[in-house]
């Protein structure tokens, strides 16, 4: 099982308080592609900050500007909106950017989620003190559930490799996940600093802390 994505911002200097760094993502309910990055592991090897809880990243990171409530803006934003509940994985791509290669699962096109992700990142766009340059309005952002992250060129190259063919085991495991269930969108989260913060119920429309979200992870899984 996949831990939640741990702290691992560095400590500023004392007595200087940095702004926290945020990225909004949708948390996705996805044993399958547990089990997938569980073999990737044991193929070729992942270290703790290039595998994570399966999710759609909507925004980020960025920084707000001092006294920005994100929970408020973020509220104002979805509170309206309606949810897909499950997204469809539909190809396998490898994305670069700057902390390395990324193989993940593209989704297939969907008006609501689409509708989301955009109401998400123009909300965010006036109160942001730096953004990602791919969230600037209109968002260029691609819609995707990552395998594995922050590879080195030639493991990445690897990875895409090894689940692009279908003749090998992550091969094999891989092509299962386009005909298991579909995977299911759970919540909004926000992480801060790197951390795990807080979270939004998107079907009961409330915000849950920390500690609530894995009690609600917990009984998910029951």
């Amino acid at each position: 099982m996949v831990s939640w994505m741990h702290a691992g911002h560095r400590r500023s200097r004392t007595g200087v308080r940095r702004l926290p760094a945020y990225i909004v993502v949708l948390c996705v309910e996805w044993p399958g592609l547990e089990r997938l990055q569980d073999l990737v592991a044991q193929e070729v090897g992942l270290a703790r900050d290039q595998r994570f809880f399966p999710h759609v990243t909507l925004c980020g990171p960025l920084l707000l500007h001092p006294g920005t409530d994100i929970v408020a803006v973020l509220d104002r934003a979805v509170a309206s909106l309606s949810m897909t509940r499950v997204v469809h994985p539909v190809d396998l791509h490898l994305f670069r950017g700057k902390r390395g290669l990324a193989v993940s699962l593209l989704l297939q096109e969907d008006a609501t989620l689409t509708a989301f992700a955009r109401a998400v990142s123009d909300a965010l766009a006036p109160f942001s003190k730096k953004s990602n340059p791919i969230d600037i309005p209109p968002s260029k952002r691609i819609l995707h559930i990552s395998v594995a992250v922050n590879l080195p060129r030639q493991k990445g190259e690897l990875v895409f490799s090894k689940l692009a063919d279908p003749g090998g085991k992550p091969g094999r495991e891989k092509e299962l996940l386009f005909r298991e269930t579909p995977p299911r969108i759970t919540r909004m989260a926000l992480i801060r600093r790197g951390a795990l913060w807080k979270a939004y119920d998107l079907f009961q429309k409330k915000w849950i802390g920390r500690n609530g979200l894995f009690e609600a992870e917990k009984r998910g899984r029951r």
